[in-house]
């Protein structure tokens, strides 16, 4: 059965801007992946076209980060596709950097800029229904 990637393009569009001769993707990483590993086992034709967001210009690197932290981050929270606390934790402190004289991540702008409701371990801990204690 032939898995439809029309509707994985829609949930998670692949957004991307033009480098030199050809395209770099912001958002729709695990979309991208799909579609390559598909190809790879000719479960997607090659030559089939993509539909694809394309930017005007390339954004600026804040930007291009703060899409791609929501993009891992959403996908590690909200379509649990890790489950282990401490995995989802080394994760996160790997994306996201503790700011001078703050407690943790969550209090970090980066973070509150994307999740500005989960501001402590216990809030995140919560959002996951998971111990607070590996998180």
């Amino acid at each position: 059965m032939r898995p439809n990637f029309d509707l994985l393009l829609i949930q998670s569009p692949i957004i991307c801007y033009a480098h030199r001769n050809t395209y770099r993707a912001v958002s729709g990483l695990f979309t991208v992946s799909a579609i390559k590993k598909a190809s790879i086992q000719n479960a997607f034709p090659k030559d089939e076209p993509v539909r694809i967001l394309l930017l005007k210009n390339k954004p600026p690197v804040d930007v291009r980060k703060t899409i791609i932290q929501y993009e891992l981050t959403t996908n590690l929270l909200d379509r649990c596709f890790i489950s282990d606390t401490k995995k989802i934790s080394t994760f996160l402190r790997a994306w996201f950097v503790k700011d001078d004289g703050k407690r943790s991540i969550f209090q970090s702008k980066e973070w509150l800029t994307l999740y500005p409701d989960l501001t402590s371990a216990d809030k995140v801990a919560k959002y996951l229904s998971v111990s607070k204690k590996d998180l």
